[in-house]
């Protein structure tokens, strides 16, 4: 059982750096205007992908899918509705592909590469993989690994240790 989880977090390693590698030109908006909520500048526009400022001062949420990579139940609604301080949307919550994620991770699918970075050094310093994509809903997928009290605390986020099992 052990192997093939292992088997599968190899092959979402694969799957991202070769998305990555695959997406590396095909940034929408390399050097635009910083597009993370609390930053905007009047007269701003909306970026590609909608993370961006709309109309007069009002920041346009950024929807995040929010996925476990750990063994704690309920680690991904949990922080899910915390994010809401960073002005972001869990729009969709569940599990990884795997439990035994080490580093909790932000896959930029619809961000400028400066929002995408500047949202994860307000996460803690995440790492971001850009895995652009338009078809889809989220901005980006936050997936939580075992650093995640790290994340909690970045959020203001309490929760209680997992008993050790």
């Amino acid at each position: 059982m052990k192997r093939r989880g292992n088997l599968l977090l190899l092959a979402l390693l694969v799957v991202c750096a070769l998305s990555f590698w695959l997406a590396r030109s095909s940034d929408p908006d390399p050097a635009g205007p910083e597009t993370v909520p609390g930053t905007q500048s009047p007269g701003d526009a909306a970026t590609p992908g909608g993370s961006g400022w709309v109309g007069e001062g009002v920041a346009q949420t950024i929807h995040l899918a929010v996925l476990n990579g750990t063994a704690r139940p309920g680690l991904a609604r949990s922080v899910g509705l915390a994010l809401a301080t960073f002005g972001c949307v869990a729009q969709r919550v569940g599990n990884a592909p795997g439990d035994s994620f080490a580093r909790t991770l932000l896959i930029n699918r619809r961000l400028s590469r400066r929002a995408a970075a500047s949202l994860a050094n307000r996460l803690g310093g995440l790492p971001v993989l850009c895995e652009q994509d338009s078809r889809v809903t989220e901005d980006a997928v936050l997936v939580l690994g075992a650093d995640w009290p790290e994340i909690c605390r970045a959020l203001g986020l309490s929760l209680a240790p997992s008993p050790a099992g």
